[in-house]
């Protein structure tokens, strides 16, 4: 990681997009409210407690969008000692959140990701999943999908007035 980036001022900054890359240091950005994160075949991998630290170097995010587009299922990975349900929002005023994932990521991914907000504070929900366009696969990724799902929508939105569901190839 780029640990100079941490060095860097810019109080002024309001959206942030990242490609392949995720600054785990803390970021003297503190007015972003708008944050796209855009993993694509990278070595990269997402771990709750750095993304906790980015995201609460920038606490007045209100919009967030995440892509994983990865040749193998991308997990969170999340230390013995991280729990995902006792820790308050990592995002307090996210209201806006758009995640798109190809492939199909483990549900323990999901529900790891998905505690790192209040999910009862979205107004906006944009899903987009793509699975695999191998017909020998298609049964596991509909199961996949299914499980991911689950997971997804065990939290409460009870906020959300404007929701948008893309499924590719996953339902024959």
């Amino acid at each position: 990681h780029l640990d100079c980036l941490s060095s860097w001022r810019m109080p002024k900054l309001t959206h942030l997009e990242l490609h392949n890359f995720i600054p785990y240091e803390y970021l003297h950005c503190e007015n972003v409210t708008k944050i796209s994160i855009h993993l694509s075949y990278t070595d990269e991998h997402l771990q709750v407690g750095r993304l906790r630290r980015l995201f609460d170097s920038m606490p007045k995010i209100q919009s967030l969008s995440v892509i994983l587009e990865e040749e193998d299922t991308q997990d969170l990975f999340v230390p013995d000692n991280t729990r995902h349900d006792g820790n308050q929002p990592a995002l307090p005023n996210l209201t806006h959140l758009d995640l798109r994932i190809e492939p199909i990521s483990s549900d323990n991914t999901i529900t790891h990701f998905i505690a790192l907000f209040d999910t009862q504070k979205l107004t906006r929900l944009s899903l987009s999943f793509k699975g695999d366009d191998y017909p020998n696969y298609h049964n596991d990724v509909e199961s996949n999908f299914r499980t991911w799902v689950d997971a997804l929508f065990a939290n409460a939105f009870t906020n959300v007035d404007e929701f948008s569901l893309n499924i590719n190839s996953i339902c024959g």
